[in-house]
């Protein structure tokens, strides 16, 4: 190349390296610059003179702050004649300021192909750089953030489990020392009425009574709203029926609603007669919407229906609905009265008690079965509250309801209530009976003449007590004055069972009396012994259901029990309800007495009720340890228990208990499961 021709190169080269931000070098085959931008000054800080003749190992040495290890690095690069892109590094103005500069290059050969040097161009980068490490140090501010949040969480999270299980002991503690003087309350009651004759005195007990079963539901609710508060309210999954579900909660309101003169009405004519979920929730919501119902209704009907609202292969969503003719609820307060606390009518001159906690308890029940609930509401006209729940199909057949006398069997129906006609009568026709419903004792007067002389008589009658021409009593005195060729099996149909009115039904010729509302198996069992009873077809009358403490007294008198409980007074009253029974009766005053008593006697006990909350060692450590030291010792054992906690039961059972009664015990339910038990 010519002077001319490598002056004209040089000044391009400065012309591209003026307009431009890079500069350009040139090294030798030691490394050393040949060449360098004219405004290299400008671009890195240093003199080209500076530069000029020195290698890039002794500018590394002086001028740079990158590690050796890099430089290092780099020059192996250069003496493996390798071309190169974006080598970043730190340099050292004269002046002491650092600057970071990214070079790339590529090795140049002379016409012989003998390697001459190195040809590249250099950026400053301190700018972007500077944005890298202000970017790293941002992300590591972040991940510090991160790291101190996710920490403050964890502890956050630990305080919140801490203060739920300090909740959980209180509320159990709140349950034990509200329970335990509620329990002497029940319980001296239930003494003093077998012990009082006075009316007066009797109806002051009644009271007294009533008025522990209030407190005790309202201790329930506020347990209960702060079981869901807390996390520890659970389902429970197992196979019900749901007609003896459904006939519990009747029978818990059937009273209540006799008292005001209310039909009670239940139509589950639809739904399956087992089904997978938790009776005890779905029992709960019931009791409170139909006693609402029953709180706000001065007159009329309340209706308990249920449907299949949805269905899968393996579940269904159930609706139950109950429908009053009461006050009614105002649009506003429709839109709040599932909330805790909230009420239809807040003022303090309200007529209608309650804690407003019964609602929002169904609505979070409702969530827990997978469902949701409602009301549908019109000011002086009714209410119909909700509720649907996702519950599980049973793959096992279902009762067999036809009673084979019954098929064809011609069946007169007499009640004022439209829906109560179509109820009981779709439950007859399950039974195999073919039903005729009336309206009045005037018509099953004219009904039953006209079918026995027609050849067609009616083979049972059901009457319901409370009409408006002629009563039941009245209509069955008019039907066997009749000369009939055939007079029907007649069964009185009342919203009370009492006894005054059990005798009297018999007094004037009734076969049966059926309480209200009707269940299938009720039914079923009236028909069945009404058409298959020898001898005169009017001497039947269902016997009344013998309580089990006089089956006690009668068949286990004499049996050993084993009563662990702490408090002197709740001991009182457990010894002599159990002594009135003719039951032996031996006390523990805790666990380890307990233990001592039941693993020294030479005879087994026959049965243990076993406190569960007690010092020295609680009732369930007691059973457990029992149940491990003599497991060939088969005593039944029995919680006694006031804990609120729905899981109390399967800790019980964990520890070798058979059963359970909650705290305050009724005397009853008492009875009940300890015949149960010494039964087997």
């Amino acid at each position: 190349m010519s002077n001319a021709e490598n002056d004209l190169s040089n000044e391009r080269l400065h012309d591209f390296s003026r307009s431009s931000a890079d500069w350009f070098w040139e090294t030798d085959t030691d490394h050393r610059f040949t060449y360098l931008s004219d405004d290299i000054e400008s671009k890195v800080g240093v003199p080209i003179d500076y530069l000029m003749g020195k290698s890039r190992r002794e500018l590394a040495t002086q001028l740079t702050n990158n590690p050796p290890g890099d430089w290092e690095k780099h020059l192996a690069a250069l003496n493996a004649r390798e071309a190169f892109r974006d080598f970043e590094y730190c340099a050292l103005t004269l002046d002491g300021l650092a600057y970071w500069f990214s070079i790339s290059g590529v090795p140049f050969f002379d016409e012989q192909g003998e390697f001459r040097g190195y040809r590249g161009v250099g950026r400053d980068v301190t700018e972007t750089h500077s944005m890298q490490v202000e970017l790293h140090r941002y992300r590591s501010h972040l991940e510090d953030e991160v790291r101190r949040r996710t920490e403050e969480s964890l502890k956050e999270r630990e305080r919140a489990i801490s203060a739920s299980q300090a909740k959980s002991i209180f509320l159990a503690n709140m349950s034990h020392e509200i329970r335990t003087p509620m329990n002497a309350i029940v319980g001296l009651t239930h003494l003093l009425r077998k012990e009082i004759t006075a009316p007066a005195q009797l109806e002051k007990l009644a009271q007294v009574s009533a008025s522990a079963d209030h407190l005790l539901s309202v201790i329930n609710d506020i347990l209960d709203i702060s079981k869901i508060e807390s996390g520890n309210a659970a389902l429970d999954e197992l196979d019900f029926e749901l007609e003896g579900m459904i006939r519990r909660v009747s029978s818990v309101i059937a009273l209540r609603a006799q008292a005001k003169g209310l039909e009670l009405i239940v139509d589950i004519r639809t739904l399956p007669t087992v089904l997978h979920g938790d009776p005890t929730r779905l029992s709960q919501v019931l009791i409170n919407f139909l006693g609402n119902a029953v709180k706000f209704t001065v007159q009329g009907s309340i209706t308990l229906r249920g449907q299949i609202a949805a269905e899968t292969a393996t579940d269904m969503v159930v609706r139950f609905e109950v429908e009053d003719t009461g006050i009614g609820i105002s649009p506003d307060a429709q839109e709040k009265i599932f909330e805790a606390f909230e009420q239809a009518d807040q003022s303090t001159t309200r007529n209608y008690g309650g804690t407003g906690l019964g609602l929002a308890i169904a609505k979070h029940a409702a969530k827990m079965m997978k469902g949701d609930v409602g009301v549908r509401s019109m000011p002086g006209v009714g209410s119909v509250f909700w509720i649907t729940a996702r519950l599980g199909k049973v793959n096992v057949a279902g009762p067999e309801f036809i009673v084979p006398e019954a098929v064809g069997v011609s069946t007169l129906v007499v009640d004022d209530l439209p829906l109560t006609q179509a109820v009981h009568s779709q439950l007859l026709k399950c039974i195999g009976l073919n039903p005729i419903a009336v309206m009045s004792g005037q018509e099953a007067l004219s009904a039953v003449q006209i079918a026995d002389r027609e050849l067609h008589p009616f083979g049972i009658a059901f009457i319901d007590l409370h009409m408006p021409d002629l009563n039941g009593l009245e209509v069955i005195a008019k039907i066997r004055a009749l000369p009939l060729r055939y007079q029907p099996h007649c069964v009185l149909v009342t919203a009370a069972g009492i006894q005054s009115i059990v005798d009297e039904a018999k007094s004037v010729g009734y076969a049966a009396v059926l309480q209200k509302p009707a269940s299938l198996a009720g039914l079923r069992e009236i028909v069945s012994q009404l058409l298959t009873t020898q001898g005169s077809q009017f001497q039947y009358l269902k016997e009344e259901k013998r309580p089990c403490e006089a089956l006690l007294r009668e068949h286990k008198a004499g049996c050993r029990i084993l009563l662990v409980e702490d408090e002197p007074i709740n001991q009182m009253i457990a010894r002599e309800l159990l002594e009135d029974a003719s039951l032996v009766v031996h006390v523990a005053d805790n666990g380890q007495q307990a233990v001592e008593m039941a693993l020294s006697t030479p005879s087994p006990y026959d049965l243990i009720l076993m406190d569960v909350q007690m010092p020295v060692l609680d009732g369930i450590a007691a059973a457990h340890c029992i149940r491990e030291k003599r497991p060939d010792l088969h005593t039944p054992i029995i919680a006694l228990t006031a804990n609120a906690f729905s899981d109390d039961r399967r800790k019980c059972l964990a520890a070798g208990m058979n059963d359970f009664v909650s705290k305050p015990v009724d005397p009853d339910v008492l009875f009940e499961i300890i015949w149960k038990w010494l039964s087997k």
